[in-house]
């Protein structure tokens, strides 16, 4: 189920092709190249709101719901996760070694 999780959260994110992110207002397309983002819409048409490093668009008249307790949540949720992971790996990592070590010794003693 672990796979399930990394593929869920950080597979999306993680190509190397185009992005596409479909929202219930249009698809924005995102390219990503070295250091040039392209952009397929008109941002005249949009209004925007930040967030640390992202901007998301929304069509001008819609109205946006946006709690800022949020974003502190997210990472929260973000950190809760990656600490879980490491935990996981951890966990897994050591089974593999008792394992090999059970494995040793049973084969030094059939010798």
């Amino acid at each position: 189920w672990m796979r399930r999780v990394w593929d869920v959260l950080w597979r999306p994110y993680s190509r190397s092709r185009a992005n596409y992110s479909k929202l219930r207002f249009g698809i924005v397309r995102m390219e990503s190249s070295d250091t040039k983002t392209s952009k397929i819409i008109d941002e005249g048409d949009f209004d925007s709101l930040t967030e640390g490093k992202a901007t998301i668009l929304y069509e001008k008249g819609n109205k946006v719901f946006y709690n800022p307790v949020q974003e502190f949540n997210r990472d929260l949720s973000t950190a809760c996760i990656n600490e879980f992971a490491k935990l996981w790996k951890d966990e897994k990592q050591k089974k593999l070694t008792a394992k090999a070590k059970r494995r040793a010794a049973r084969e030094a003693k059939e010798r």
